[in-house]
C-alpha cells in the first residue's frame, strides 16, 4: 500500500503507533507484569518511584480494557507500562 507523497502514516496523526497482533492474552501479559519484582521495588530515587507508580496507573487502564475485551488499548497501555519501567 502506497501512501500518499508527503503524506504521513494515519496512525501518526494522532500520535499512536499501530497495535500488532500478538501470540497470548493480554490479560494475562498484564497480570504477570502487576506481579512483576519491577514494581514491587520500595524506595529508588523519586524517578524511579514516579516511573512505578505511572507503570501500575497504565496496567490499571490496561487491565479494564481487557475486561472490557478491548485488545487494542490493552496492548497499548501495557505498552506505556513496560516503556514507563524502562526509564
Amino acid at each position: 500500500m502506497a501512501a500518499a507523497a508527503g503524506a504521513a502514516p494515519a496512525w501518526a496523526q494522532v500520535g499512536q503507533p499501530p497495535t500488532l497482533p500478538r501470540a497470548g492474552s493480554c490479560a494475562e501479559a498484564v497480570k504477570k507484569l502487576q506481579a512483576s519484582p519491577e514494581l514491587g521495588v520500595q524506595g529508588g530515587g523519586h524517578h524511579q518511584v514516579t516511573a512505578r507508580v505511572s507503570a501500575q496507573g497504565y496496567l490499571q487502564v490496561a487491565a479494564d480494557a481487557a475486561a472490557r475485551h478491548d485488545d487494542k488499548l490493552c496492548w497499548q497501555n501495557f505498552d506505556r507500562a513496560k516503556i514507563a519501567l524502562t526509564y
